[in-house]
């Protein structure tokens, strides 16, 4: 099914895939991405995170380049679909599997930002959101 929207002069046409991502996003930047701010986006996002530390050039190196491979790998500053390789739903399901098997965030993030950890309720939270919506992605085949 496709849906099209006029604005001013431009017309376009979306699918179902479209609407499918809209309100997975929707959903995401309302429930999701204030939970992640801080933590997860501090390197797959905008990045405003910038600690003390941040100001010694060898550390400066390291945490810039960390974000920048942490970019290549995954971007969800732009919200849904995330910018990555694979399908959504492998997207979503590595998310997933990163929380559930502690591998995101990394621990020295947690070692140095212990004030930003995610409580095991987020961390669950996360994870059933995620999974949740990878359902809705492998129907559609995303």
């Amino acid at each position: 099914m496709t849906h099209a929207v006029v604005v001013g002069n431009l017309s376009t046409t979306y699918g179902a895939e479209t609407q499918v991502f809209k309100v997975i996003n929707d959903k995401y930047l309302s429930q999701i991405k204030p939970l992640i701010t801080n933590t997860c986006l501090s390197c797959h996002g905008e990045g405003k995170l910038s600690p003390w530390y941040r100001n010694f050039p060898f550390v400066r190196g390291y945490i810039d380049n960390h974000i920048s491979r942490a970019k290549e790998k995954l971007e969800m500053s732009q919200g849904v679909p995330f910018k990555g390789k694979g399908k959504q739903s492998d997207i979503f399901w590595s998310i997933t599997q990163s929380l559930e098997n502690d591998r995101m965030p990394p621990f020295n993030f947690n070692i140095m930002h212990r004030d930003l950890k995610l409580s095991n309720v987020t961390k669950l939270k996360l994870i059933n959101w995620f999974k949740q919506k990878r359902l809705i992605l492998l129907k559609e085949d995303l």
